[in-house]
C-alpha cells in the first residue's frame, strides 16, 4: 500500500476516534434535566458543588447564594475548624443563614406538602454516598403537634422523636418527598446550654466520642446519622438571632426579639445533653437554649413542640414564589 494509502487509512481512524470521544462525553454528561456542576469553594481535599440547571433556572441554593447573601439578613457565615469535624477535613467551613427578627427576615417561605416551612439557611451537607453539597434546609412554621423525645435515652438514633419524625415525613405528598434527600445529621451536645454558638456548632459535629459531647456512658451514643427529617440545632437557633451579645451564653434570653426562630414555645432540639442520659436540650418559651433538670425541665419523657427540619436535594429548582409570606417559595 503506497503513502497515499496510508494517510488515507490514518484519516478514517482519527476521525472514528474523534467520534467515539464526542459520543462518550456526550454519554458522560448528566442528563438530570440538564443539570450540570457549579463548583463553589474548595474545602481541603473536597470540593463542594452545586448543580444548577442549563434551561435558564438555576437551583435554589445557587440562587440564594448567588442573589440575596446581605439581603434581608441572608448572612455568610464561616466557621474556621481545626479538621476535626464529621463533616470536611479542611481549615474552614461556610454557612448561608437568615438571621436577624421576623420584621428583618421576611423573605424566606416556602410552601412544601401544602403547609409553610421557611428556610433556615443553605449548608454543606454529607449526603447518603458520602459526598459535600450545598443543600437548602428547611424547617416547618407551626409546631408538628407535642411528643416526648424518648422514654429514658437521649439518644436521637432509636428514639421515639425519630420515629415520630419518620412517620410524619412518609406522610408528606410524594412529589414532594421527591425533593427531599436523606442527610447526615450530627448528634453531638454538650454538659449544658452556658456556652457560646460558635462552641456549640463545633460540640455539634465533633467527630471524636468525647465525654464532653457526648453520653459517657460506654460512648453508646452515636455522633451523626443518615436519615431525612431531624431537628432543628441548637446552634441554629443562636445564628439566627442578630444580636450583640453574639449569643455568647445560649441560655441567655437577650436576643429573643431579634430572633426569626423564636416561637414562644418550648420546642426540641436535637442535641444530646453530655452528663445526663435522661436530659435533651429545648428552645423553651421564653427564647433561651435550655437543657436542665430545674424549670423549664428538659428530661426526654416531657412532651414538647417538634418543628421537623429537611435538606432539600442538591439540583431542586425553585419553580416559583418570591419567599415572602403571601407568595412563598415552591421548589421542583
Amino acid at each position: 500500500m503506497d503513502d497515499n494509502g496510508n494517510l488515507g487509512n490514518l484519516i478514517i481512524i482519527g476521525i472514528i476516534v474523534l467520534l467515539l470521544i464526542v459520543v462518550m462525553a456526550y454519554l458522560l454528561v448528566p442528563k438530570n434535566d440538564s443539570y450540570a456542576i457549579f463548583t463553589d469553594e474548595v474545602y481541603g481535599d473536597k470540593t463542594i458543588s452545586i448543580y444548577y440547571s442549563e434551561d435558564n433556572t438555576s437551583s435554589g441554593a445557587r440562587y440564594l447564594i448567588t442573589n440575596m447573601v446581605g439581603k434581608q439578613g441572608f448572612t455568610k457565615i464561616t466557621h474556621n475548624i481545626e479538621g476535626e469535624l464529621l463533616q470536611i477535613n479542611g481549615k474552614e467551613i461556610v454557612d448561608y443563614r437568615y438571621v436577624g427578627s421576623d420584621e428583618k427576615v421576611t423573605n424566606n417561605y416556602v410552601r412544601f406538602n401544602d403547609e409553610l416551612y421557611r428556610i433556615v439557611g443553605v449548608f454543606n451537607v454529607v449526603s447518603e454516598q458520602g459526598d459535600s453539597q450545598y443543600r437548602i434546609k428547611i424547617v416547618k412554621n407551626k409546631a408538628y403537634g407535642s411528643y416526648d423525645y424518648n422514654s429514658e435515652s437521649n439518644n436521637f438514633v432509636d428514639s421515639n422523636i425519630k420515629d415520630t419524625l419518620d412517620k410524619y415525613f412518609n406522610k408528606i405528598k410524594e412529589e414532594d418527598k421527591l425533593l427531599v434527600g436523606y442527610s447526615t445529621y450530627y448528634l453531638g451536645g454538650y454538659s449544658s446550654s452556658n456556652t457560646d454558638k460558635e462552641s456549640m456548632y463545633k460540640y455539634e459535629r465533633k467527630m471524636k466520642n468525647d465525654d464532653i459531647l457526648y453520653f459517657a456512658k460506654a460512648h453508646e451514643n452515636t455522633n451523626s446519622i443518615i436519615t431525612k427529617a431531624g431537628l432543628l440545632y441548637a446552634s441554629d437557633y443562636a445564628y439566627a438571632a442578630d444580636c450583640d451579645q453574639n449569643m455568647n451564653n445560649l441560655n441567655s434570653k437577650e436576643c429573643t426579639d431579634n430572633n426569626w426562630l423564636y416561637k414562644n414555645d418550648n420546642m426540641w432540639l436535637l442535641n444530646q445533653n453530655s452528663s445526663d442520659e435522661g436530659l435533651g436540650f429545648i428552645v423553651s418559651d421564653d427564647g433561651k437554649v435550655w437543657s436542665s433538670s430545674s424549670s423549664p425541665q428538659t428530661y426526654v419523657k416531657v412532651k414538647y413542640s417538634i418543628y421537623p427540619v429537611l435538606y432539600l436535594n442538591t439540583n431542586v429548582n425553585i419553580k416559583q414564589g418570591d419567599g415572602s409570606i403571601k407568595n412563598p417559595y415552591v421548589f421542583k
